[in-house]
């Protein structure tokens, strides 16, 4: 067998599977030398990613033409997939667990409190197997937005890009009985069901 048969045949192993990128949700798999990818939507559902799709197994990466190619590359731990010299998401080899309260919100949504920031609605659709936190947002360009719990604080998400705990993205706060997710300065107000 030769050598880039037998790397082809560790593909599906690199290659295949959940990564996460900042506004979307990926699912890789290798079908015979081809790579697919599926892009997690808002509701739930797998739709195929046209643009990630149909890249053919070249000897070394997955190519589409002459200079289009995706490659996963293994660093501590995480592997990432790189398309025009950039990674554009990510598989770690695991997630914080995401404590007690994160759960208890799974399926809330919350609105914009003062009407102008810029997602509207924030939804926390689900947490995965994986322990991710999939949000979902009414803007179109972030539809859906994987984050992960911070370790050290229940009531915070963190960017799984993030190379430090550093980069909190959402925090929870609780006045009374009103839950508010906030991002910055932005509040969001818990709509209850």
């Amino acid at each position: 067998m030769d050598a880039a048969k037998s790397v082809l045949l560790e593909a599906p192993g690199r290659y295949g599977g959940l990564a996460y990128g900042s506004v979307g949700v990926y699912r890789f798999s290798v079908h015979n030398d081809t790579l697919y990818t599926e892009a997690l939507q808002k509701g739930g559902g797998w739709q195929r990613e046209e643009e990630l799709s149909g890249f053919r197994w070249d000897g070394s990466s997955f190519a589409k033409g002459e200079h289009d190619r995706i490659t996963a590359e293994e660093y501590d731990g995480k592997v990432y997939y790189i398309r025009w010299g950039v990674a554009f998401c990510q598989r770690n080899s695991g997630y914080p667990s995401p404590g007690t309260i994160w759960p208890r919100l799974a399926g809330a949504c919350f609105t914009a409190e003062g009407g102008g920031e810029a997602f509207g609605r924030i939804c926390l659709e689900a947490i995965n197997e994986e322990n991710v936190l999939i949000f979902t947002t009414d803007h179109e360009e972030y539809p859906v937005v994987p984050l992960v719990c911070d370790p050290r604080k229940e009531d915070e998400t963190c960017l799984i890009s993030e190379t430090s705990w550093d980069g909190i993205v959402f925090r929870l706060e609780q006045e009374g009985e009103q839950v508010r997710l906030c991002m910055g300065t932005d509040k969001y107000v818990h709509i209850p069901s």
